[in-house]
C-alpha cells in the first residue's frame, strides 16, 4: 500500500469518525433536546397540579374558615340570648332572702292563728263560765224572792 492510498485510507476512516461523532453529537442534542421537553411537561404537569391542588386547598379553608365563622356567630348568639334570659332570672341571694321573708310570713300567721284560736277557746270557755255565774246570780235573785215573797205572804 503505498502512502498516498494509506493516506487516503485515515482520511476517510477519520471522516467516518467525524461522521459517527456527528452521529453521535446529534443523537444526544435530540435525546437531550426529547429529555429537556418531557423534564419541563413534567414540570408543567406538577406545577399545574399544585396549583389546582392549592386552589382547590384554598377552597376549602375557606369553606371551613367561613363555616367555623359561621359556628361561632350561631353560638355568640346562644349565649347572647342565654345571658339575656339569666338577666331575669331572680339571683340566688335574692331569692334567699324571698324564701325566708316568705317563711317568716307564714310562721306569723300561724302565730296569729294560734293565738286567735286560742283566744276563741278562752272566749268561748270564758262565756261559759259567765253564763254559769249569770244563770246561778238568775237563780239566787228568784230563790231570794220567793223567799221574800214567802215571808211576806206568812205576815200578812
Amino acid at each position: 500500500m503505498s502512502t498516498g492510498a494509506l493516506r487516503q485510507l485515515m482520511i476517510e476512516q477519520d471522516k467516518r469518525y467525524e461522521q459517527r461523532f456527528l452521529e453521535q453529537d446529534k443523537a444526544r442534542d435530540t435525546a437531550f433536546s426529547a429529555s429537556k421537553t418531557a423534564i419541563e411537561t413534567a414540570i408543567m404537569a406538577q406545577t399545574t397540579a399544585m396549583q389546582t391542588a392549592f386552589v382547590s386547598a384554598e377552597k376549602v379553608s375557606d369553606k371551613i374558615e367561613n363555616n367555623t365563622s359561621d359556628k361561632f356567630k350561631s353560638i355568640d348568639a346562644l349565649l347572647e340570648q342565654i345571658r339575656e334570659q339569666s338577666m331575669t332570672f331572680i339571683p340566688r341571694q335574692e331569692w334567699q332572702i324571698t324564701v325566708e321573708n316568705f317563711s317568716s310570713s307564714i310562721k306569723k300567721l300561724e302565730e296569729h292563728q294560734a293565738q286567735n284560736i286560742g283566744a276563741e277557746n278562752y272566749g268561748i270557755k270564758n262565756k261559759n263560765q259567765s253564763n254559769w255565774i249569770i244563770g246561778i246570780v238568775i237563780s239566787s235573785a228568784i230563790a231570794l224572792a220567793s223567799l221574800v215573797i214567802l215571808i211576806l205572804s206568812h205576815h200578812v
